[in-house]
């Protein structure tokens, strides 16, 4: 073709894009300044915490022990958004950063509501060592916070809007167990786990292969006992 749409993207400030024609020799990409941010998250005794930072729209970063630092983060003002397990999550509007290496200081988070419980498995024993995530369902196996011997757990950091949480492993999943909005902790709840397992199969269209369909697998059903309805659209 004699004209071409290039694109750079990057983690800190998404994506830009030029057009160009066969033979141009002189491309130029025009991206923001970027500047290195520092920073801490704890709670109010001082203790830190493990999660996620994110500022605007495409910078997302893991951090542990309290320790943020972020070396590529776009010039200008910004939201920036910090979650994890065991902490409420925490909005700061209008950050404005830059032009500078800029330091966030500390953030201090609150503890929020407590859950806990029981995980079971389909017959109702107790398992221990099991994720368990707060909103997020994928998140549950590789979480810090683990069902104990006896199969309870504990977790927090909820806010006093509905939530929902989720145990797991990389075997098996629970359905999400509704916590209701309001300021009070909640206990005596059961997550019930169940074997994870997998979808395989072949699209076709008559007799050849389906080429470009998008798959959308929707479980249904009750506990321990689900129902796929799967939809292919052209």
């Amino acid at each position: 073709p004699e004209a071409y749409i290039l694109k750079l993207a990057d983690g800190g400030f998404g994506e830009t894009q030029v057009s160009a024609k066969g033979g141009d020799t002189n491309i130029e990409f025009a991206v923001p300044a970027m500047v290195r941010v520092t920073g801490k998250v704890q709670l109010a005794d001082g203790t830190p915490v493990d999660g996620r930072i994110v500022i605007g729209m495409h910078v997302r970063e893991m951090f542990e022990n309290g320790d943020v630092s972020l070396p590529y983060v776009p010039v200008g003002t910004h939201v920036v958004r910090v979650y994890g397990t065991g902490f409420e999550a925490k909005h700061i509007k209008d950050v404005v950063i830059g032009p500078v290496a800029f330091d966030l200081g500390t953030i201090v988070v609150s503890g929020g509501r407590e859950a806990r419980g029981t995980v079971v498995d389909e017959n109702g024993k107790p398992v221990a060592d099991v994720g368990i995530s707060l909103g997020r369902a994928e998140l549950a196996a590789k979480s810090k916070t683990r069902s104990g011997a006896d199969g309870t757990f504990a977790i927090s950091g909820l806010s006093e809007k509905e939530e929902t949480i989720y145990a797991g492993t990389e075997q098996a999943m629970s359905h999400g167990g509704a916590v209701p909005s309001g300021e009070a902790s909640v206990s005596g709840m059961v997550l019930r786990i169940a074997a994870v397992g997998h979808l395989r199969g072949t699209l076709k269209r008559g007799d050849a292969d389906a080429g470009m369909l998008t798959l959308a697998v929707q479980a249904t059903g009750t506990e321990g006992r689900t129902t796929f309805q799967v939809q292919v659209r052209a």
